[in-house]
Parts: C-alpha cells; sequence; structure tokens
C-alpha cells in the first residue's frame, strides 16, 4: 500500500461514500420523537390498527426503558435531533427504470452496477426511510417464495407477518429494539416454503442521505424445514458534521434441518451511531451462520489437491488435508480442512495461465502473484509475493504454482479380500453338503507396497481388466488381463513378476499372443478391495497411491507410462480416454518433481472396434517434462528413447523476470494469458488451518474468511449450530463494540465465536459476547476467540466474556490475545528499509492476513481495503 493510502483513511471515505444528493423529500417528520410522530409514520403507511398498536405500545417502552451504560459512551446521541421519517419519492420502482434518476445514480456511484443487480435472486434498495425499488426473479416466485420490503410484507402477508414479528426480539428486549418497533421504516421481508432452496444470494443495500437522519429498518426472515437462504446487505452514509442514528432489527427463524447465512457489510461514516439488534433462533439440525464478505471463491468441480488425490472441491470433507503453502518458509505442506462452505450461485472467471493450467473463480478469490516495485531499493528486492483477487489481476501478471509436491509418504498395507474356505455342494437328489476348497494355488503377492508391484499395478492401469464371475454360492471365478503383446517393451518385466507372485501355472497367454492372462479370482478380488476399477473410461488411481513414498509413486507412474506412454524429445507423453485418469497423474506428477501440463484435447477418427466402421472419439493427451525421477523405473527401451535430459526447467525464469532467487526451487511463475466470464454456477470455499490456503486445478489460491457484527443465536433444538465472527477497525476517534450471543437452549448442540479487531490512533475495538448454556443443554460445545491488535500508544482494547454454564457436561473454550506494535518493531523493519508507514501496514497485513484483500465486490457492496477505511459500523 502507498503511503497516501494510509494517511488520508477519512478522504478516501468521503470520495467513495460521504456524498449526498439535493434531493427533496416528498414527506418528512420533524426533529425530535412523540407520540404523534409515531402515529403519523403509522397513517403514512395506512397499517392495520393491530401494526399501529404495537408502534405505540414500542414507543411507551422505549420510553421507559434506560440507556445502556455497559457499552461505549452514548451521551453524544440526541434523540430530540434525529428525523425518523424522511420519504424521498412517492411510490415504489416497479423496476429500476421507474426509480428517480438522482437516486439512480447515486446507487451506481456506490458500485451497483445494473450487470451485477441481474445476477441477483432478488434486489431491495432502500434510501433513508423507505424502500425505493424491490424486485425478485419469477422463477422464484413460483417456488413460493417471498422477497418484499416489510412494509409491502404488512399489507400482503399480515397473518405470516403478524405470527412472527417481535417474536424473536420484542420490543422490552433493550430500549434499541423498542426505538425501532415504534418508527421502523423498509427492511426486508424473506419467506422460504419447506424445501426450498434460494441458490443465489438475495440482497439488499440501505443507504442514509439526509442530515441528522435516522434509518430504522426491519428485517424479518423465516426459513421452512429443509430450506435455504442467503440474504446480503450492505450500508452507507455520507459525511455530515451533524449525527446520524442507524438501529436496525433483524429477526430470523431457522426452521427444523434448514440453514440461513446472513451477509452484512456496514461501511457507516464516523457521524453515524449504528447500534443494530440482531437475533436467530435455530431448531433441531438448523444451521445459522452470520458472515461477512466471504462468498465462496471456487467454482463447482474445480479439482482440490489433497493428500488422496484430486478431489471436486464440492466433495472435501473437513478434515481432509489438503496441499496448501507455509508462507514463512516458502514450503508445500499438508494441511487439514476446518471448513467447506456452499457460496451458492456466483459469477464466475476462467484463469488461463502460460504452464497451460486454467482454473474457475469469483471475482474476490486471491492468487498469490510476483508484485514488482520499482521505487524500493534495489538491495532489498524489487519483487515481492503478494495476495492479490483476481478482480484486480490483468493480462500479463505473474501468478505462483507448485513445481513439487513432496511428502515423507508410508509404504501402503494391502487389504486382503476374504476368500470362502468352502463351498455348498448338491448331489442328484438336492441335497447339500459342504464341500473344501482344495484346487487354489498359492499366490505370492507383497503384504506391503514396494517398487515393483507399484510398476505392475501402474501398467494394469494403462493395460489391464478383470473379470470376477458370481456364482449360485459367491465368487465362482475371476481373472486379470494385460493387453501386453510379447514383442511389447514391457513384456519380459511383466511376466517375471507375473511369474514371481503366481507361479507358471496360472499364466495364459493367448493364441494371437497380444493378450495374456491370469487365471487368479483372488488376484481379481485382491485389485478390487484395494481400489482398482474395471474400465477403460472408470479407471482412477487409487487413493493411497498418493499417500507412498516418491519412490514407489514414480514406480507406478512409470507402469503406467511403459503401458501407454510414448517418448518425445525429452518429454513423456500419455494419450488416454479418461479425462479423470489424467487429472490424477496430473497431481501423482507433481508430487514425484515432475512437471505436467494442461491436459489436451482431440478428436480421433478411427476404427476402434476392428469393425470396418470409422468413428470419432474424444482423445486427451498430457505431457511430461523433467522425467529424471521416473528414469530408475522405466524400461531400457523407453529410456533410450528419450533424448539425454537437458538441464531441469524450474518454472522460475520467464522472460522480464528476474528474480528467481525469490523463488524456491518448488515454486514456478506463470503468466496470465486471459481472464474471461465464464458462467454462472455453484460456488465453494474452503477454510484450511493455519496455512489459509489450498491447490486448485495445480495453482495456488487463497481461503476465504467470515466476519459479521453482534449478532446472537439461540440453539433452541439438538443438532442446532451457530457460527459467529467478526473483524472490527476502530479508526481515531471511534469505538467499536463488537462481538455476539449464544444461547445453549438443548443438549448437544455446538457454536463458535471468533472475534478479531484491530485500534489506531485513539480508536477503542472492545468484544463483548455472552455464552449461556442453559440447564438441560448437556453435551453442548462452543469455543470463543479473541485477537487484538494496537497501532498505537493510545489505542485500546477491551474484552468482555461472559459464560453462564448450567450443565456439568459441557466443553466451553475462551483465549484472548493482545498485540502491540513495538518501538522495537518498527524499528527493526525501518532499518530494512521500510518507511514507518510502510512497516506498520506490513504488521496489520500480517495480522489480519487475507481479509483485508477478500471484500466482495460482485454482490453491489464495493468496500475499499480494511486498513484504507476507517469504519463506524464494522465490516459485520
Amino acid at each position: 500500500m502507498a503511503q497516501q493510502d494510509i494517511l488520508r483513511l477519512d478522504e478516501d471515505y468521503i470520495s467513495k461514500y460521504g456524498f449526498y444528493d439535493n434531493i427533496k423529500p416528498v414527506f418528512e417528520t420533524g426533529k425530535g420523537l412523540s407520540r404523534r410522530v409515531v402515529e403519523e409514520i403509522s397513517y403514512q403507511k395506512n397499517e392495520p390498527k393491530w401494526m399501529r398498536d404495537f408502534r405505540l405500545r414500542a414507543y411507551e417502552i422505549f420510553l421507559t426503558k434506560p440507556m445502556p451504560s455497559w457499552g461505549p459512551d452514548l451521551s453524544g446521541l440526541n434523540f430530540d435531533e434525529i428525523v425518523y421519517y424522511i420519504k424521498p419519492t412517492e411510490r415504489q420502482g416497479r423496476s429500476w427504470d421507474e426509480v428517480p434518476e438522482e437516486i439512480k445514480r447515486t446507487f451506481d456511484r456506490l458500485g451497483i452496477p445494473e450487470w451485477e443487480r441481474k445476477f441477483l435472486a432478488g434486489v431491495g434498495a432502500q434510501y433513508d426511510s423507505e424502500v425505493i425499488y424491490h424486485r425478485l426473479r419469477e422463477d422464484l416466485e413460483k417456488q413460493g417464495v417471498i422477497f418484499v420490503d416489510t412494509d409491502t410484507a404488512v399489507r400482503e402477508y399480515p397473518d405470516l407477518v403478524q405470527e412472527y414479528f417481535g417474536t424473536v426480539i420484542p420490543p422490552d428486549d433493550n430500549k434499541f429494539a423498542a426505538l425501532n418497533s415504534a418508527v421502523w421504516s423498509g427492511g426486508s421481508f424473506v419467506y422460504v416454503p419447506a424445501g426450498v432452496r434460494v441458490e443465489i444470494p438475495l440482497q439488499a443495500y440501505f443507504r442514509i442521505n439526509a442530515k441528522n437522519a435516522g434509518q430504522f429498518e426491519r428485517t424479518l426472515i423465516i426459513a421452512e424445514e429443509g430450506s435455504f437462504v442467503h440474504y446480503v446487505e450492505g450500508c452507507t452514509a455520507p459525511v455530515y458534521a451533524e449525527s446520524a442514528l442507524h438501529s436496525a432489527v433483524v429477526e430470523i427463524i431457522v426452521k427444523p434441518g434448514a440453514r440461513v447465512r446472513y451477509t452484512t457489510i456496514q461501511n457507516w461514516s464516523k457521524d453515524v451511531y449504528n447500534l443494530v439488534t440482531k437475533r436467530a433462533v435455530a431448531y433441531r439440525d438448523a444451521v445459522m451462520e452470520w458472515v461477512d464478505g466471504n462468498l465462496g471463491c471456487v467454482c463447482a468441480g474445480e479439482l482440490v489437491y489433497t493428500e488422496r488425490g484430486p478431489v471436486p472441491i464440492e466433495q472435501v470433507e473437513p478434515g481432509t488435508r489438503v496441499w496448501s503453502f507455509d508462507e514463512s518458509r516458502r514450503l508445500w505442506v499438508l494441511r487439514p480442512v476446518v471448513a467447506r462452505k456452499a457460496s451458492g450461485m456466483q459469477q464466475v472467471y476462467e484463469i488461463a495461465l502460460s504452464n497451460g493450467r486454467t482454473l474457475r473463480l469469483t471475482a474476490n478469490h486471491p492468487l498469490l502473484t510476483v508484485q514488482y516495485d520499482p521505487t524500493r531499493p534495489k538491495k532489498l528486492g524489487r519483487y515481492s509475493l503478494r495476495w492479490k483477487p483476481v478482480e484486480a489481476l490483468t493480462t500479463g501478471d505473474l501468478i505462483v504454482f507448485p513445481t513439487a509436491l513432496r511428502d515423507e509418504g508410508q509404504p501402503y498395507r494391502f487389504a486382503r479380500p476374504e476368500l470362502p474356505e468352502q463351498f455348498t455342494g448338491r448331489n442328484q437328489y438336492g441335497a447339500e453338503y459342504p464341500i473344501a476348497s482344495h484346487s487354489r494355488q498359492a499366490v505370492q503377492l507383497p503384504e506391503y507396497a514396494d517398487e515393483d508391484i507399484c510398476w505392475l499395478l501402474g501398467l494394469w492401469i494403462a493395460e489391464g481388466d478383470y473379470t470376477i464371475q458370481d456364482g449360485r454360492n459367491g465368487h465362482r471365478y475371476g481373472r486379470v488381463g494385460f493387453s501386453v503383446p510379447t514383442a511389447d517393451r514391457a513384456y519380459p518385466r511383466l511376466i517375471s513378476l507375473l511369474t514371481r507372485y503366481f507361479g507358471n501355472h496360472a499364466i495364459d497367454l493367448r493364441k494371437d499372443e497380444r493378450y495374456l492372462r491370469v487365471n487368479s479370482l483372488e488376484f481379481a478380488l485382491w485389485l478390487e478391495a484395494n481400489g482398482f476399477v474395471s474400465g477403460a473410461k472408470e479407471k482412477r488411481i487409487p487413493a493411497w497411491v498418493f499417500t507412498l513414498p516418491t519412490r514407489m509413486q514414480a514406480a507406478f507412474l512409470a507402469g503406467y507410462i511403459d503401458g501407454d506412454g510414448y517418448a518425445r524429445r525429452n518429454q513423456l507423453s500419455l494419450k488416454s480416454a479418461n479425462r479423470a485418469l489424467l487429472q490424477d497423474v496430473q497431481q501423482l506428477a507433481l508430487q514425484c518433481g515432475l512437471h505436467a501440463s494442461a491436459i489436451y484435447t482431440s478428436t480421433v477418427e478411427a476404427d476402434i472396434n476392428c469393425a470396418g466402421r470409422v468413428k470419432r472419439y474424444t482423445a486427451y493427451r498430457l505431457d511430461l517434462t523433467n522425467v529424471e525421477p521416473l528414469l530408475p523405473h522405466l524400461t531400457p527401451t523407453l529410456r533410450e528413447r528419450l533424448n539425454t535430459p537437458q538441464k531441469a526447467c524450474r518454472h522460475r525464469y520467464l522472460r522480464g523476470f528476474r528474480a528467481a532467487n525469490l523463488l524456491t526451487s518448488e515454486m514456478g511463475v506463470a503468466r496470465i494469458e486471459a481472464i474471461t466470464p465464464s458462467v454462472v454456477a455453484p460456488t465453494y470455499d474452503l477454510e484450511v488451518a493455519e496455512a489459509h490456503s489450498f491447490v486448485v486445478n495445480g495453482v495456488l489460491v487463497h481461503n476465504s474468511r467470515v466476519t459479521m457484527k453482534y449478532p446472537s443465536v439461540y440453539l433452541m433444538e439438538p443438532g442446532a449450530r451457530g457460527e459467529i465472527l467478526s473483524v472490527a477497525f476502530a479508526g481515531d476517534g471511534q469505538h467499536q463494540d463488537t462481538g455476539g450471543k449464544v444461547i445453549h437452549a438443548a443438549p448437544f448442540t455446538s457454536s463458535r465465536i471468533t472475534s478479531k479487531s484491530i485500534s489506531k490512533g485513539t480508536g477503542r475495538a472492545s468484544y463483548r459476547g455472552l455464552v449461556q448454556v442453559l440447564e438441560g443443554a448437556h453435551h453442548s460445545k462452543c469455543n470463543v476467540e479473541c485477537d487484538a491488535l494496537l497501532l498505537d500508544e493510545e489505542a485500546k482494547t477491551d474484552t468482555y466474556p461472559y459464560i453462564e454454564i448450567n450443565e456439568k457436561e459441557v466443553t466451553i473454550g475462551h483465549e484472548a490475545r493482545v498485540s502491540k506494535v513495538s518501538e522495537e518493531q518498527l524499528f527493526y523493519l525501518q532499518s530494512r528499509g521500510l518507511k514507518k508507514d510502510e512497516a506498520l501496514t506490513l504488521i496489520v497485513s500480517g495480522f489480519i492476513e487475507p481479509l483485508a484483500k477478500q471484500l466482495p465486490m460482485e454482490y453491489a457492496v464495493e468496500l475499499n481495503r480494511l486498513i484504507e477505511l476507517e469504519m463506524e459500523g464494522s465490516v459485520g
């Protein structure tokens, strides 16, 4: 980050969000709050009597409730100077074209272009007190989904609203809940019928424009049994000298087996008091996620490199170890997946690299890049590694990828099939009697994997098949075949190994000497038990092969290449009708230190069945270079056809790139050749422990983080789960009081709260959380983690954890860490050539890691990086 970006935080906010419009509203109440104002709001909306009575009852509660004294200082908030209702336009627009031009320009300027609105399932836009635009896709309306502003819901769905309104957060919950209940206007009402999944997010955007304005939207979300919905909201306000008030209420009901994700990005100016009450109740096996800025980034179907081979991202389970990158040691390591998150339908982009690899990601997903800074001293190095989201990349940028994924591995102990020791016979009268098996020949297959058996199994992947015939009482017979002619280069080693394992009696050579068969039921069952599948288009490399020592993996690859490969100059190539099999080879090659190309597709015409008819079929080709690890295992014939290998290409040298020492021998760089919009598709993201990155299609990508502010979850029935994560940046003069509350009201429920905060100048960040386990909620689990960073001497941080446990058999954990930027740290970095602001930025970036680089753009809420903006309402 450049120095001016650090020093002009407020100017950045003003230029981006701090503007205001000179729009004359069609109606507004005067300053101050009274019974008359509450009635006037209700009459303006032509509400039913029950809602008017609800407002007036809430107003009386507001008058009697004291101001909260347990949080930040609110003495500067003057309720008599607030305008509680401002109506900017006469009616709500039925289409975007009907929105007044001045207001429409405001939302476009905030970063909500038309193409983004088209990709959302539903969109709402609120300007001051009224929703000026709302739309839901027709296909969702036909499924019974309701997504309207709350005022419309009161008129059109009164019974449904009356049943749930104020049940999760009643007016007497707190003073600001009472205030919202009295003067609420706008907000969103969402109803999802049982079993309906709204895969594409619904979005609402709230904008305060007027001076001394209050915005009091009311959101109510009801997810029936087995349903799913993702709701995204964003908020901003201009910068004035006078204060404004934002006091929203969000109520969410998550019924059994349902799942709700609620994403908030609030970027209020320093003039706004942001006092919000958000609460969800989750019933049996329901999931409530309060998330922010992390909407999943990798397209479904993209392959994640795991310890047991490539797996589509949507199939990666928590606990699976995936290949990741340890940035401090510059090593490729295996790390466990903490969580997999489904992020719904999103626009994805295809990135094509000069090494032939491609991958599909959303606009906000970061890749590890090599950056050049000509202003840095040459002795410090002008190249550096930096994570950048796809939306910030251009053609020609350098992307880091692994050239080798090495793991020590362990020899695999083969599974042994269970073979019957006796059979049931019948005589001519139908009487049954046992018959002991005496004809089975001894098989000498090894107990553990070694290089010889790995080569044989690799050859079987290329040229083998097996057949198991079932009889009346179990397996009748089995045989294993190899399509290896006697003149083939692999035949001598093949016949030698088969003779060692089975003896001569079990081997049968076909008359044309082009096919060799091993008559052994035990061998066929052994292959099946160890993960091998017969059929050219069904074969895959078993997962255990990826856990072997490198020399055994190389022997396996060599066997496959001896069967199906060929040599061209100093590279080896494989051709197959099975693309998935070659994708397995790509990862296995990386683990052996080989470089695998992209998979090339071609259409071939041939008489593949020898029937005299030419057919078209698709073939796939994969090229391998840096093949030295394979040489000891290849047959002499194929080894001789390779030219003398040249110096191994480490993929660290590209035209115009002169910082090879920045990378290790197991890191390569490739240029971006193209970034093109692909499709709107299901997307997923992984949270990876420690390293926070993973390898997709042979390219390193970063995982995302989730954040939220001040939500609470009530876990009402067994199996319910809640997660709250927050990040707050308290700039100079700001007080960010964030946290969360989880109430375990039923047994076998689980939750997690994570809070990160940064305090700058005189800023103060506080975590305030409650974990309560009620009587009867045994076997509940919860973990709370607070992490704070202080940037200046006057910066402050507080932690107020409250834990109430009324059961014995529970697991509750809490940990808190506070770090302070010391003069020694700054001196150390400055002595290495960094300016003070650069050193400070480096420390902050290390603390929040990818959070500052991953705020989503595609859902119409455009934010600067966390360390470039001082936010009144923290992200979430």
